[in-house]
């Protein structure tokens, strides 16, 4: 931990914080009541708006002028850095090096700059200012220019060293290596052996043109290899060429392997079919790779609720690292009502994941099933008195009302004070009074970036009262204390999404918890798929949507304005919602998946309770989306003041009345008394054509579909990307 962080910490926790008389003073000037201090603050920020002007039109008398009034002001350091970035070129090197060096442990603004300069003195050639000036960073570019002026200076041995943990990732460098790797090359480091670990590993991450790019690496008789995994990934059939692996090389069971997994994910009984008539036996294979093939098959076929899955997933060889499989077993025979099959995987599972309110609630559903009421009444009653999804469909079994567990966080007011007084929360609550979100956020997660729990809860709380409250929400998300619920669910925009949601006949508690999941209240939350605002919406989604509503999109940007964003989104989810008979279940899947797929997941000919048909979805980012909803919109109904509405009535069940048939509940699965009672397998099931493609478990989710929204939800903390779901909306996880 840095020296400056390290301290301000310690000091916190003992409540005797020590700060600059320039930020205390501001900072007591800032939160005494009264016109005055209002009136000093307001002629600070005017101040600051005019030098940042002042710097843009080139007056720079007048910005130093307003410069040397705002020295005391926190945001003092932006303008010193605005000033250094746009005369990088002009400015000493030591006057650069001192803005950094000052601000090193102290803002982000410091490693912005760090790393403009160190770019710029790269592109100019002077490998000795940036060998001098270069800091430790985790930035590959900067890396990257650092190992090139150790090469440029004649320091071969060290531009070297350890150049092998940037050559061997599956993704593409910046393009700032590439004349490092380049030399590295001629220097004669780069073999076909280490040319062929990083196309594995580019195939791995199904990065072709990358692949392409690394056979000039090889050798011109294994770049021959290298060029048929590249035309087996675009069609996996050429596995069945006989003349092209005719001849043995350590890649070609890595081929054949990856082709049929590639088969698999499309057409898992036509790749099942060609690996047990033609390939299997063709070849010499490994154990692993036997199981390799076989699993992604199973998979494949849980994935897609086929018939055949369940006996393929019998006779796989479990690893101890596979809890996917192990899951998946159990799904699967949730899915296909099979209880005692159900019963015996759910004994597989390890202690660990046993526990889990997942595979509790399921394990009762089962033994209920299987005509054990009692068994199945214990553990409901054990998990019903917890929050969360599992726990309130359990309560639901009982028909008993839901714990919620409401603990407000408690105040220190001490600690909270030194917290409030730190220059980067300084900063941060400035930032986010001028409206800065992208810079205040940064400022909020470099400050507290260190902060141990305790300060956290208080930074949270801090947040909180500011109105600030998607910070408030994530910074008491990196801790264990999940039972603020005022503070984890507040009612923002209460007014306007009470309106939207009447207009488009949507439940407001309905509203406010899939807001909650999609961004958490950043009206300016964007995805890494290109969703945007309070409700992410897709810039195409909601172009569509503009008809009848009077708006007129010129930019996506202007999604991120509340109004416009509400209103499209609200329309978007009442259409959903119709179009799946105002099923919740089905429209929150729809929302996040694309209606497409969720059309094809419903089952046809059949029924499906919806605690199942929710459980085996092929995503498991959509299948925590529903949970986490379903429970947030019970929070939000007590917070709203209405009738509590059970998950149960929401969840009706989902597919078309099954055929009257007479059915057994017994399997070639024997139910075992115990985890160490004997599976009995069944055999594979005769093969029948596959036609239909269903997307994979955890497969990237960016639909192609026209109805698609909301693909990919994983945010990360970036400049104008906000969020990080899987910090509080996993069930398991957040305890909700």
């Amino acid at each position: 931990m840095p020296r400056i962080i390290r301290n301000f910490y310690l000091s916190s926790i003992a409540a005797c914080l020590t700060l600059s008389i320039t930020s205390v003073s501001w900072a007591e000037e800032s939160l005494e009541p009264g016109h005055e201090a209002a009136s000093i603050i307001k002629q600070q920020r005017d101040n600051f708006m005019a030098a940042e002007q002042a710097l843009k039109r080139g007056s720079i008398t007048q910005f130093k002028q307003l410069s040397q009034q705002l020295k005391t002001y926190p945001l003092y350091p932006y303008l010193r850095y605005e000033y250094l970035r746009t005369r990088l070129h002009k400015r000493p090197d030591d006057e650069i090096a001192t803005f950094i060096d000052t601000y090193h442990d102290d803002s982000p603004l410091s490693s912005k700059l760090h790393f403009r300069w160190i770019k710029q003195l790269a592109q100019k050639g002077r490998w000795k200012a940036v060998k001098q000036h270069y800091r430790p960073s985790s930035n590959i570019t900067l890396q990257c220019y650092y190992r090139r002026a150790l090469l440029n200076t004649g320091d071969q041995t060290a531009a070297f060293d350890g150049l092998e943990q940037l050559w061997l990732v599956g993704h593409s460098q910046p393009r700032a290596c590439d004349p490092l790797f380049t030399a590295w090359h001629k220097a004669g480091f780069i073999d076909d052996e280490l040319a062929w670990q990083r196309i594995q590993l580019a195939m791995g991450k199904h990065k072709l043109t990358l692949s392409r790019y690394l056979t000039r690496f090889l050798s011109r008789k294994e770049r021959v290899w290298a060029n048929r995994w590249i035309q087996v990934h675009r069609k996996p059939s050429r596995i069945l060429s006989q003349k092209w692996f005719a001849n043995a090389h350590p890649i070609r069971n890595t081929i054949l392997v990856h082709g049929l997994k590639r088969m698999a994910r499309k057409e898992p009984i036509k790749a099942a079919d060609v690996w047990q008539t033609k390939i299997k036996a063709r070849y010499d294979f490994s154990d692993d790779e036997v199981i390799t093939v076989e699993r992604a098959i199973a998979m494949a076929m849980a994935l897609r609720n086929r018939p055949e899955a369940l006996s393929w997933l019998a006779v796989l060889e479990e690893r101890p690292a596979d809890q996917s499989l192990r899951e998946w077993r159990v799904r699967t025979a949730l899915n296909q009502q099979n209880w005692d099959a159900a019963l015996a995987w759910l004994y597989q599972l390890n202690d660990e994941e046993q526990q889990t309110p997942r595979w509790q609630y399921w394990r009762a559903r089962v033994l209920a099933a299987l005509d054990q009421p009692l068994q199945a009444e214990a553990i409901y009653t054990e998990l019903a008195m917890k929050r969360g999804y599992y726990s309130f469909l359990a309560a639901d079994k009982l028909q008993r009302p839901y714990h919620f567990r409401h603990a407000p966080l408690q105040q220190n007011e001490l600690l909270t004070t030194n917290i409030e007084q730190h220059p980067g929360i300084l900063r941060a609550q400035e930032l986010f009074a001028l409206g800065r979100a992208v810079e205040a956020r940064r400022e909020w997660f470099f400050a507290t970036r260190y902060m141990v729990d305790e300060q956290l809860h208080q930074a949270g709380r801090l947040a909180h009262r500011w109105g600030w409250y998607d910070r408030a929400i994530m910074t008491v998300a990196r801790t264990d204390h999940r039972d603020d619920l005022d503070l984890r669910f507040p009612l923002v925009h209460r007014d306007k999404i009470t309106v939207k949601a009447r207009e488009n006949s949507i439940d407001t508690a309905l509203a406010f918890a899939l807001i909650r999941q999609e961004s958490a209240f950043t009206s300016d939350a964007r995805s890494s798929a290109g969703a945007m605002g309070l409700m992410q919406l897709m810039p195409r989604t909601a172009k569509q949507l503009t008809r009848g509503t009077g708006i007129r999109l010129k930019s996506r940007m202007q999604l991120i304005d509340v109004e416009t964003n509400l209103k499209l989104g609200m329309k978007h989810l009442g259409k959903v919602l119709r179009r799946f008979d105002n099923n919740p279940v089905l429209a929150l899947a729809a929302y996040n998946a694309g209606e497409a797929r969720v059309k094809r997941w419903i089952p046809k000919n059949r029924q499906v309770d919806a605690d199942i048909w929710a459980e085996t979805i092929p995503f498991s980012e959509t299948r925590n989306y529903i949970q986490n909803i379903m429970v947030f919109t019970s929070i939000y109904e007590q917070h709203l003041g209405q009738p509590l509405t059970p998950l149960a009535q929401r969840m009706a069940p989902i597919g078309s009345p099954p055929p009257v048939v007479a059915q057994s509940r017994h399997t070639d699965l024997q139910q075992p008394s115990g985890p160490s009672e004997t599976i009995k397998i069944a055999e594979p099931l005769p093969m029948k054509k596959e036609t239909a493609i269903l997307p994979l478990e955890n497969q990237p989710k960016q639909s192609h579909e026209k109805d698609a929204i909301n693909s990919v939800k994983t945010m990360h903390y970036r400049e104008t990307i906000t969020l990080n779901h899987t910090e509080w909306d996993n069930p398991e996880q957040e305890g909700i």
